[in-house]
């Protein structure tokens, strides 16, 4: 049996968090791992990870909607802002663009237990891991990884392996763990939902995070596990506490 700890969501405060990731077989962060993706962060935060290989055999990780370095579709200026890019009023395709230099550099340089996965899947330790950055439109020109509910979404959770143990995405399906602080609003991806519920027969866990609020754990009817690791509230304060679970 494998101990994985799961979290989120730490906007650049890994260093400040009010509990300690623990100790265990895995160590799991679905994204947003910085606020912006500046340089200094993103260098910092994978040096957390390899600090965190005392206490984990493995790590793996997503970018979130924040980490906007991440994304080909962003650039940074010379002003230390990041700009979306544009072509005749259209996005230019994300896979037409190549990420920063520095990025590739420092991604390649981690250590082969650190496992960053994109769109992409890996096994691990004996279980089929799958991670994916892609959230619902949410401001697409301000923020990273967007797609459109609907098609271009599904066009995303449909490479997910069907025989996959382990989901990572940046956020949560619908009405799983996926409500805003107001209490009305589930924001979850619909798309995702179905996949998570009716394609993915050998899922145990999904891990997410993006909405701070609904923290927690949640056992489905099937045994899925579903955990939103956020470790800020809604107020960027680091104090939840990372999640568990044996798998």
């Amino acid at each position: 049996m494998l101990l994985l700890s799961c979290i989120s969501d730490t906007h650049g405060l890994h260093n400040n968090m009010k509990h300690s990731v623990g100790t265990g077989n895995i160590l799991v962060h679905s994204g947003d791992l910085t606020n912006i993706g500046k340089i200094a962060d993103v260098e910092s935060i994978i040096a957390f990870f390899h600090r965190q290989l005392d206490n984990f055999d493995d790590i793996v990780f997503i970018a979130g909607n924040h980490d906007l370095s991440f994304d080909p579709c962003f650039g940074e200026t010379n002003k230390g802002r990041f700009i979306r890019h544009y072509a005749n009023n259209q996005d230019i395709v994300t896979h037409e663009l190549e990420k920063p230099e520095w990025l590739t550099d420092l991604l390649g340089s981690m250590d082969k237990r650190i496992h960053y996965l994109e769109n992409s899947s890996k096994t691990i330790q004996g279980k089929l891991f799958h991670g994916s950055p892609m959230t619902p439109d949410f401001f697409k020109e301000y923020w990273a990884f967007n797609a459109a509910r609907g098609q271009e979404i599904s066009n995303y959770w449909s490479i997910i392996p069907k025989n996959v143990d382990v989901l990572i995405t940046h956020g949560p399906a619908k009405g799983i763990l996926d409500l805003l602080e107001n209490g009305v609003d589930h924001v979850g991806c619909e798309e995702l939902e179905y996949v998570v519920n009716y394609e993915l027969n050998n899922l145990k866990l999904h891990v997410f995070g993006h909405i701070h609020n609904p923290h927690g754990k949640y056992i489905s009817d099937r045994g899925t596990t579903f955990v939103n690791a956020s470790i800020c509230t809604e107020e960027y304060a680091p104090t939840n506490m990372p999640m568990q679970v044996h798998l």
